[in-house]
């Protein structure tokens, strides 16, 4: 396997590559603005109630967990989807689709103007498993 410092030689970056969006999802928060203020006054976002799973689900992972509030809330018509395709998928999905717009917003795009373009967008999903 070639050094990680060979393979950027052998590809030089011709262009300046700008990360100017974000956005996500975080325990008991709408938006990264009401985590960040839940965060900072030292609010506990970690619960332990049945809104998800049953408590005694977690066999080993313990009995509090962060949750995402408002799964159910989605736009289909915003995304161009029909309803009942929209009910049928993976919440995770659905909120890629949501937190992709809000970064594209959050920089200040458009999403329709870079439509065509040299644009990469890259996620990251964070699940506990065994």
């Amino acid at each position: 396997m070639k050094p990680l410092s060979k393979i950027a030689n052998e590809c030089p970056i011709k262009e300046d590559i700008v990360i100017s969006g974000i956005s996500g999802r975080f325990p008991e928060s709408d938006n990264m603005d009401e985590f960040a203020q839940k965060l900072f006054s030292g609010e506990d976002m970690v619960t332990k109630d049945d809104r998800r799973w049953p408590v005694e689900i977690n066999d080993g992972l313990g009995s509090r967990t962060g949750k995402l509030k408002s799964l159910d809330k989605f736009d289909s018509s915003f995304f161009s989807m029909l309803t009942y395709l929209s009910h049928s998928m993976d919440p995770v999905s659905r909120i890629v689709l949501e937190t992709t717009y809000e970064a594209f917003h959050d920089a200040g795009v458009c999403p329709h103007q870079i439509r065509g373009s040299n644009t990469g967008v890259y996620f990251g999903i964070n699940t506990i498993g065994k």
